[in-house]
This record gives structure tokens, sequence and C-alpha cells, in this order.
């Protein structure tokens, strides 16, 4: 019903909202769903960050790293 998108940048580049959501014209569950909608892009978002360091990092005996990329939410 409500899709948005985010970049790795965590800026949001779209919104889509279904036709039928705006026409219902309930207002708290078209926010409900918003907010919804743009904590799941975050987390997405963030996890696909967290991922490619991973990938990056991945033999790498940096100091402190591990425990940045698990700040990242690849834990």
């Amino acid at each position: 019903l409500v899709r948005i998108i985010v970049s790795g940048e965590l800026t949001v580049l779209s919104v889509s909202i279904d036709q039928h959501l705006i026409a219902s014209g309930n207002r708290q569950v078209i926010e409900q769903l918003v907010s919804a909608a743009f904590n799941e892009a975050l987390q997405k978002s963030k996890s696909a960050a967290a991922a490619e360091m991973a990938d990056i990092a991945d033999g790498m005996n940096v100091p402190g790293l591990q425990d940045a990329i698990a700040k990242l939410g690849l834990g």
C-alpha cells in the first residue's frame, strides 16, 4: 500500500501510496503505513550497507572494525 525507497546515503528516493488508500481518506492509517514503510526502508538500506561493508572488510584485521560493522546492523 505504501512503498518508500531509500538510498545507501539514507536519502528518500521515492514514495508511492496506493490510490485506494488515499481515496479511503483514513489519515491515521496512512500515517501509520508511511511510518512503517519508512522504517522498513531505512532498515533495509542499513542492512545492505552493513553487508557490503562486511564483504569489503572480509579478512581485514582492523581494530574496531567488527564493532563498527555490528553497529550498522550486521551484528
